[in-house]
């Protein structure tokens, strides 16, 4: 039954918009569509849920408008024939198919190593890592108000470079947290026992970092944490309270409309420098429902530059290839105070290959795209098994099942999400964990040794304050 319901939400997700008039655009629809439908139902489990959260995503940034595209082709901003977007849609499946299988291989190789990171940042207590990943949460974001760097679609946001940026960790972190906090919370929520008052205090602290999400307006990071939270806490919770779920699931979905619609109307009213006032403005704005979704689907250009690619294959081959790519995104990543050259360094992605079409613009570059250009089949091959090894480094942390481990694998996974994460996103995703984790072992280990301190200093007071006990000499006690 699951299977089939995933399939009908693919299949309409495809078909949705079109005028359904090619017959073997249909018929390439179902073939895309069952085997889609078929992966996430094998990823629907407990101990896959990054890689069922990554598919969705994925799913979401390409599937709509698929077989209108498939009719008509594209024509904007370079032109793409009926052809090279069936086979942009062949290449998508190929990509999700070796992902998410490396992604599932690889996930036992780690095991050792995320149970030594986890002692690491927990300082073997779990309360520790919860507090300790807390506050690294609220310095990164305090760094990132600080630096303007607290919004995609803002006019504040900043680039300098040199110096220890921890507003770099704002997003990553953002998201990792309000993941796990949802998680939490929602797993208090719709369980058989329920206490209030905490139930309370966690649901303000995740509504709090989803409105951080919702203003750092990036759609498909408020999409993965949202569904990460919600099929973490789904699959995680044995006992379920059916009323509080029927209300929680409508919640839920009035939660994910005004995210919509919020977003929509944010990007409508422009850039702005001031997120309180520019919230009170949208909020009394109206909106209309067409014009948000089709403004949802044309902003989805994943498909479009894939298909672009594979259509002018030919001009855009053997300018780089894949080693000019990793070697880049090694050295950008690399620390300024280890290479203070790497700001001299250009980092190789598709942008440098189209400009050679005269396209000098921002370009939403998939791995899809940099595998097919700067190595063909076998680089996308390359891309789609790095793509899947940073899965399987996120699904391992994540199958610690800590607070502190499921944030860390939200900022890792949060990389993957942002589908713009070039060739090789594990280079990326290994600097943010490294950095996430040096922060928060140092804040677990001191409240650890804090604590200890604490601990002895109660012992000493009271043993100081214990009450004399009666002392008797030998003689007099054998007397008595």
């Amino acid at each position: 039954m699951t299977l089939w319901v995933m399939f009908a939400i693919v299949f309409t997700l495809m078909v949705w918009g079109a005028d359904l008039t090619s017959v073997s655009g249909i018929f390439l629809v179902v073939l895309l569509a069952a085997p889609l439908a078929f992966l996430l139902r094998h990823v629907y489990r407990r101990e896959h849920v990054p890689s069922f959260t990554t598919a969705l995503v994925l799913i979401a940034a390409y599937c709509p408008n698929a077989l209108k595209s498939l009719e008509q082709g594209f024509s904007f901003p370079l032109p793409a024939s009926v052809d090279a977007v069936a086979l942009a849609l062949l290449a998508f499946l190929f990509f999700v198919v070796i992902a998410l299988l490396a992604g599932q291989l690889t996930a036992g190789i780690f095991e050792r190593p995320a149970k030594s990171i986890e002692f690491l940042v927990t300082a073997g207590r779990p309360e520790f890592g919860a507090l300790a990943i807390g506050i690294t949460a609220g310095i990164s974001t305090i760094s990132g108000f600080n630096a303007g760097l607290w919004s995609h679609y803002a006019d504040t946001v900043q680039a300098e470079s040199g110096g220890i940026r921890l507003e770099l960790l704002y997003f990553p972190i953002l998201f990792g947290f309000s993941a796990a906090m949802g998680r939490a919370t929602l797993k208090e929520v719709i369980g058989e026992k329920l206490q209030t008052s905490r139930a309370a205090l966690m649901a303000s602290l995740w509504i709090g970092t989803v409105a951080l999400l919702f203003i750092a307006q990036s759609r498909r990071m408020m999409l993965g944490a949202l569904i990460l939270s919600i099929a973490s806490a789904w699959l995680d919770t044995t006992r379920i309270s059916v009323v509080r779920t029927g209300f929680v699931s409508a919640g839920l979905a009035f939660l994910g409309g005004v995210l919509v619609v919020g977003s929509y109307l944010w990007r409508q009213e422009g850039p702005t420098g001031n997120a309180v006032e520019h919230m009170r403005v949208i909020s009394g704005r109206s909106v209309d429902i067409a014009a948000a979704s089709q403004n949802f689907t044309e902003r989805l250009t994943y498909l479009w530059i894939d298909s672009t690619s594979i259509d002018h294959f030919e001009a855009l081959e053997g300018r780089f290839d894949l080693w000019d790519a990793f070697s880049t995104t090694v050295i950008k990543a690399t620390p300024g105070i280890v290479m203070p050259d790497k700001y001299l360094t250009d980092k190789i992605v598709c942008e440098r290959a189209y400009e050679s079409l005269g396209m000098v613009t921002d370009l939403p570059c998939t791995p899809i795209t940099e595998g097919l250009i700067f190595g063909g089949i076998f680089g996308l091959l390359v891309t789609a098994m790095c793509f899947g090894l940073t899965l399987g480094i996120v699904t391992t942390l994540y199958r610690r099942g800590s607070f502190a481990m499921i944030t860390l694998s939200g900022v890792a996974l949060s990389n993957l999400l942002l589908i713009e994460c070039s060739a090789f996103p594990i280079v990326d995703a290994i600097r943010l964990l490294l950095l996430t984790i040096s922060m928060t072992a140092v804040i677990a280990w001191s409240l650890r040794l804090l604590n200890r301190m604490r601990t002895s200093n109660t012992i000493i007071q009271v043993h100081g304050h214990r009450h004399p006990r009666g002392v008797y000499s030998r003689a007099a006690t054998s007397e008595k």
